[in-house]
């Protein structure tokens, strides 16, 4: 008898879990997001590598459904990075 019950338990527990992201998915949004600024910091130095590296990151930001939203590309010139000189 304990086991039958047991064996309901775990039915029950994992048939919710499944459960559990279909309900996500059917809310509603409770209001409309507020709009994004998405800064990418770069470096002054240019390569191969880190040209593909920049040219995939901004791709794919590209790809974000986000209403309103910006994408900035910031690159530091020279200097140490310590600061205005």
């Amino acid at each position: 008898m304990l086991w039958l019950v047991s064996l309901g338990w775990l039915v029950a527990t994992w048939t919710l879990a499944f459960l559990q992201p279909l309900r996500r998915r059917a809310a509603p949004s409770p209001s409309p997001l507020p709009p994004v600024s998405i800064v990418v910091p770069t470096s002054a130095v240019e390569s191969a590598r880190t040209k593909a590296t920049r040219l995939a990151t901004l791709q794919s930001l590209l790809e974000v459904e986000a209403p309103g939203s910006e994408i900035l590309r910031r690159s530091r010139h020279g200097g140490s990075g310590r600061g205005p000189e």
